[in-house]
């Protein structure tokens, strides 16, 4: 028995070109497909040549000339069955398969086709089916691959050929069976400033194959602040002190058990930050009290909020009982004068903010007590 070679069709509609393993018969198929007409052309380097005619690729009906058959030798098929009336003696019969959306399927035509005669089949040609692309091999191995998110029927139609140059038609029909896709989310980005909620309509750039409504139905918090969504909004609020970036991921459903999960990506832009001046000693709260000429101990703490700041200066005020000091730690003060003095403790940073409520303490100057009379 002479075997068909494996050699693979080009995509969609096209010629299957094959070159039979046997050295004495040797043939090439062509087909010059137009609009209306699809032409095959059969040639074996040891017969006289043959030509095949075959009718419009689109037309139900196959017309031959070439091998001539006597009524008694066409079989002919029961009326509405997928069998057709042969021009020759290959039986040819219509397939029906079915896959899942965006599933690929391989099936072989061939399997249910037969010759009278026991001869090898081929296929010959195939043409395109319209939502998907398609590969056969000559021994009848097909694949169909759907185009993506594509469902509904699908057909293609092949010609088979024997090796006396019979041909026959049949018509493969493809279910592609709906499935549903999951949600097509795409990443988010929000900016806001330092300690500003911004709220971002994370849905306005999501989208579902099949038309579903979508809602937001899970969040994550960021690492740099809190989330909280509504069913088609979400609102993140650094946290205090924070700039930088940051993001958080929130999970969207079509109400058909399908569910994707997208990504916001926050940049949170720097606010300048007033630096904070804090008197250590004396302690709050109340009136520190001293005789006029004592001394007061004092020392501050200066730190900014942004973090990479640097504080520049420091500046004590003693109100007028002492003379001002520029030393984070200015140590014992002494109040010669008596009276009541507020000591103030600023500080500036690099860009020459100060503290907007800086530090206070109140100091109680007391009049030396007379000296003891003298002794009698």
């Amino acid at each position: 028995m002479t075997n068909w070679p494996e050699v693979r069709a080009q995509d969609g509609s096209g010629i299957v070109n094959d070159r039979a393993a046997d050295s004495l018969l040797h043939r090439t198929a062509f087909v010059l497909a137009t609009a209306s007409l699809a032409t095959v052309l059969l040639t074996e380097t040891d017969s006289p040549a043959k030509s095949v005619l075959l009718a419009s690729a689109f037309s139900p009906g196959l017309k031959t000339t070439g091998k001539s058959h006597s009524p008694e030798e066409r079989s002919t098929r029961s009326a509405g069955s997928a069998e057709k009336t042969l021009p020759g003696d290959i039986e040819a019969r219509d397939d029906n398969v079915s896959t899942f959306e965006d599933t690929p399927l391989e099936f072989d035509v061939l399997a249910n086709d037969s010759d009278s005669e026991g001869q090898p089949l081929a296929i010959i040609f195939h043409s395109a089916p319209a939502r998907g692309r398609l590969s056969c091999v000559t021994s009848g191995r097909c694949t169909y691959t759907p185009l993506a998110d594509a469902s509904g029927q699908e057909s293609f139609y092949y010609l088979v050929g024997n090796l006396d140059g019979n041909l026959n038609r049949a018509e493969v029909s493809i279910r592609v069976i709906p499935v549903n896709d999951p949600p097509r989310v795409v990443d988010d980005v929000a900016t806001t400033l330092e300690e500003v909620p911004v709220t971002t309509s994370v849905l306005a750039n999501d989208t579902d194959v099949e038309g579903d409504a979508l809602t937001v139905v899970g969040w994550e918090n960021g690492e740099k602040g809190e989330v909280a969504c509504s069913t088609v909004i979400c609102t993140y609020t650094p946290a205090r002190d924070f700039f930088g970036s940051d993001s958080f991921t929130y999970t969207v459903a079509d109400g058909r058990g399908g569910s994707s999960t997208g990504t916001v990506r926050v940049q949170v832009e720097n606010l300048q930050d007033a630096p904070n001046a804090m008197i250590d000693a004396p302690p709050p709260p109340g009136t520190t009290v001293v005789q006029a000429g004592e001394s007061v101990r004092f020392a501050g703490t200066a730190t900014d909020p942004d973090g990479n700041g640097t504080i520049v200066s420091f500046t004590w005020d003693f109100g007028g009982g002492a003379p001002p000091s520029a030393v984070e730690d200015p140590g014992p003060v002494a109040f010669p004068t008596p009276g009541l003095f507020t000591v103030t403790f600023d500080v500036r940073d690099q860009m020459g903010a100060g503290d907007p409520t800086p530090d206070r303490r109140q100091i109680q100057v007391l009049a030396a007590p007379p000296p003891p009379p003298p002794p009698p």
